[in-house]
């Protein structure tokens, strides 16, 4: 199963996606949401499996209410599709911006292996590699 993780440097995040592959994920790095906008989009009209979360990097200041639209748009191409976030938001200022959509806890601005092993763990709750 999937993890899309944008970033706008490649590999920017990959101390924090380690716990993912070693959990059986398939972690793939992508440039910009509108690339994985587009992946996501084309597995849909080819019925191919949707990933199973993807992590929006909103760490360069992103408004939470931008953020939040750009939650919504994951969801409307997969409603099975988890999501998360890397932001420097504090936990009340995230709650308020995301409250509804479901998400999973958020990466803070720049994740180590131990916070990606928590969001792994959280995700597990849910579905298996």
């Amino acid at each position: 199963m999937d993890i899309f993780v944008i970033e706008n440097v490649p590999g920017r995040y990959a101390a924090a996606m380690k716990p993912f592959a070693d959990a059986g994920f398939h972690v793939v790095s992508m440039r910009n949401t509108e690339e994985a906008e587009a992946a996501m989009a084309m597995r849909r009209d080819e019925n191919a499996g949707q990933p199973a979360l993807v992590v929006i990097d909103a760490s360069s200041g992103m408004t939470p209410r931008a953020l939040r639209e750009q939650g919504m748009r994951f969801l409307r191409l997969s409603a099975f599709t988890y999501l998360s976030v890397v932001t420097s938001m504090t936990g009340a200022e995230f709650h308020d911006a995301m409250e509804g959509l479901g998400m999973l806890p958020p990466l803070p601005a720049d994740p180590g292996e131990a916070d990606g092993r928590k969001l792994v763990e959280a995700l597990l709750d849910f579905v298996e590699p």
